[in-house]
């Protein structure tokens, strides 16, 4: 569910003011202009075409009405990490179902219930036209792979040229963090908080799909399609 409140810490706010900065200066001295090229969808317009008709997959179905209604019938019987950029996911509960008013947005879908409350289920289109749904984080990076992906409602990661900053609770820390292939997909890795562990941290895991969108691992096999 989205929480309210202000998304960016101060500590990522600083960060991206810093990446902006950056983008700026190199748009600046970058050299002559180059050619136009056609400009590819943007993420929530990629959604917005997704998000019609009936899509199938095998963690459930959703439903897209003309109207702006949906419903969303989907397992979320948690999963298991197993190496970087891959976890094992659980099929064994019952389906959930939420119904509501569909918002669109660049890094998934708000559903307004009947009730007043809304979810927010994080989604993307990958570059083959199917549609992943679930609970998770999504984020784009720029050009040059840098950026801030919100993790979870407390959490951010700031993605930089040499290393990470991960903001926990509006507390940030500078921790290493690389791309790495592995098992056919490239994922960023880097070390976070765990207080379930005796050493307090554990190596947590984005997979790149495309050239700039930061996913987590639970939602790359969790894909719908019309069948």
């Amino acid at each position: 569910m989205r929480l309210g409140g202000d998304p960016w810490p101060p500590v990522a706010r600083r960060a991206a003011r810093a990446l902006a900065c950056v983008a700026v200066i190199g748009a600046v001295v970058g050299g002559p202009a180059r050619p136009a090229r056609a400009v590819s969808p943007s993420p929530s317009e990629r959604l917005r075409a997704a998000a019609h008709g009936t899509l199938r997959g095998r963690f459930g179905t959703l439903q897209f009405q003309r109207d702006g209604a949906v419903r969303f019938v989907v397992l979320e019987c948690g999963y298991l990490p197993t190496t970087a950029g891959y976890v094992r996911s659980f099929t064994d509960c019952p389906p959930d179902t939420t119904t509501g008013r569909l918002d669109v947005g660049a890094t998934g879908y708000d559903v307004t219930r009947p009730d007043g409350t809304t979810v927010h289920f994080a989604a993307y289109v990958d570059p083959t036209g199917g549609l992943h749904l679930g609970f998770g984080a999504v984020g784009q990076l720029a050009a040059d792979r840098t950026g801030t992906i919100v993790v979870a409602p407390t959490e951010q990661l700031v993605v930089g040229r040499t290393g990470c900053v991960d903001v926990q609770t509006g507390q940030g820390r500078v921790v290493p963090c690389r791309f790495l292939r592995n098992r056919g997909r490239t994922v960023l890795v880097y070390p976070t908080t765990d207080i379930a562990t005796p050493s307090g941290t554990r190596q947590a895991a984005l997979v790149l799909v495309g050239a700039r969108l930061l996913v987590s691992p639970e939602l790359v096999d969790r894909v719908y399609a019309r069948r």
